[in-house]
């Protein structure tokens, strides 16, 4: 299938359907496009193909270095101390990130990969309330683009993402299983 996305197919075999899943972060579009279907994966498969490539024709190669020293200290030790789990330090970075305008671009790719309606079967999308910092499980009342793009809206490369007025995170953010208690 190409764009390391052909895993996605094998996974939709063996699992069947009526099989739960769990996304966080990048398992939030990896579980949304193993429930969408296999034309919806090979479509998201051409896309990125069409756009890595555009990518790597127009951008330079980066010096690693100067690419670490233009970080902010203060989101890099906000993003250490939130990878511990505790509510206040997640919250705490979800105000740093805050201060990042909503990336519309980001919105609109995540848009066009998975659309706003939920697939058939038992999609959960977990994101990190900005409010609070407590986990935030959504299934079908938001469209599904918002679920994935705020449960993806990682630190450094987006702003939060706003769902029916309210800001989150990654929800990879303090724990990366979402199944056990914090």
């Amino acid at each position: 299938m190409g764009a390391g996305l052909g895993w996605l197919d094998e996974a939709a075999h063996a699992l069947g359907s009526g099989v739960p899943v769990i996304g966080t972060s990048a398992g939030a579009m990896a579980g949304a496009l193993l429930l969408l279907g296999a034309e919806q994966r090979r479509s998201v498969a051409s896309a990125l193909r069409a756009a890595s490539l555009q990518a790597a024709a127009q951008a330079p190669v980066s010096d690693a270095a100067g690419a670490a020293a233009g970080r902010d200290p203060e989101l890099l030790a906000a993003v250490a101390a939130a990878y511990g789990g505790q509510p206040e330090d997640i919250s705490a970075l979800g105000r740093l990130m805050s201060a990042c305008p909503e990336d519309v671009s980001y919105l609109e790719q995540v848009h066009q990969m998975v659309g706003e309606q939920w697939p058939e079967g038992n999609l959960t999308v977990v994101a990190r309330s900005v409010a609070d910092g407590q986990r935030t499980l959504f299934s079908g009342a938001v469209p599904l683009y918002l679920a994935v793009a705020a449960s993806s809206a990682a630190p450094g490369r987006t702003g939060p993402v706003t769902v029916d007025g309210r800001q989150y995170i990654d929800g990879g953010i303090g724990s990366v299983l979402n199944s056990g208690s914090e």
